[in-house]
C-alpha cells in the first residue's frame, strides 16, 4: 500500500473546470492532483503569484514603477547626504583654526629647507631671526610649529590638516623619524 494518503476537496464545478483546464494547458503541471499539490507548497514557501487578474505587462509596470521610485529616493537620499555633509562642515569649521592655517602656512618650511635642516653636518636654527625674513619651523614638525605659533599641537594639526584638505601646496614626508610638513613654494 501506498504511503501518500488521499485528501478529497470540495470544489465548485465551475472552478473545478477552471483548474483542469489550467492543468491540460501548462506543461509545468501533470494533473489536477499535481497542480493542488504545487500551488499549496508554493503558499508555504511564500511563492504567492501575481494579484488576480494581473497580467504580465501590470506586473512589469508595477516593478518598472517601483524601480523608478527607488531611483527617485536614492536621488533625494543622496542630496541629502551631500546638503548634511556641508552643514557639517560649516558647523565644524573654526575660524581660530583657520587663522592658524594661515600663520602656520606662512612658516612652513619647503622640502628643500627640511631636507638642509635635516643634514648631519648642518645647524640650522628652529627659527629664522625676524630680521632675516620672519620664522621658519624648519624642522616642519608638529611640535616646533605649535612652538613657533604659540599654539598647541592638536590645534596645529587640526590647521595642517585643513591646509592639506584645501589647497595644494601643502604636504607631508614621513621618511623621517616624525612626520614633517612642508610647502610648495
Amino acid at each position: 500500500m501506498s504511503e501518500n494518503q488521499r485528501f478529497n476537496l470540495l470544489l465548485s464545478p465551475d472552478q473545478k473546470e477552471q483548474w483542469e483546464e489550467y492543468a491540460a494547458e501548462n506543461p509545468n503541471v501533470d494533473s489536477l492532483s499535481h497542480l493542488v499539490r504545487l500551488s499549496v507548497q508554493k503558499e508555504v514557501n511564500g511563492q504567492h503569484a501575481p494579484a488576480r487578474g494581473s497580467t504580465d505587462s501590470e506586473v512589469a509596470a508595477q516593478v518598472s514603477e517601483l524601480i523608478s521610485e527607488a531611483h527617485t529616493t536614492n536621488n533625494r537620499l543622496q542630496s541629502l547626504e551631500a546638503r548634511l555633509s556641508t552643514i557639517e562642515q560649516a558647523v565644524q569649521e573654526d575660524p581660530e583654526v583657520t587663522e592658524l592655517a594661515n600663520e602656520v602656512f606662512t612658516i612652513l618650511p619647503s622640502k628643500a629647507q627640511i631636507e638642509e635642516y635635516n643634514a648631519p653636518e648642518q645647524s640650522l636654527p628652529a627659527k629664522l631671526p625676524e630680521e632675516q625674513g620672519g620664522p621658519i619651523a624648519y624642522s616642519g614638525r608638529v611640535a616646533d610649529v605649535a612652538a613657533l605659533t604659540d599654539s598647541n599641537e592638536l590645534q596645529v594639526q587640526r590647521a595642517l590638516d585643513k591646509l592639506q584638505s584645501n589647497t595644494a601646496r601643502v604636504h607631508h614626508d614621513d621618511g623621517h623619524d616624525e612626520r614633517r610638513y612642508y610647502k610648495e613654494v
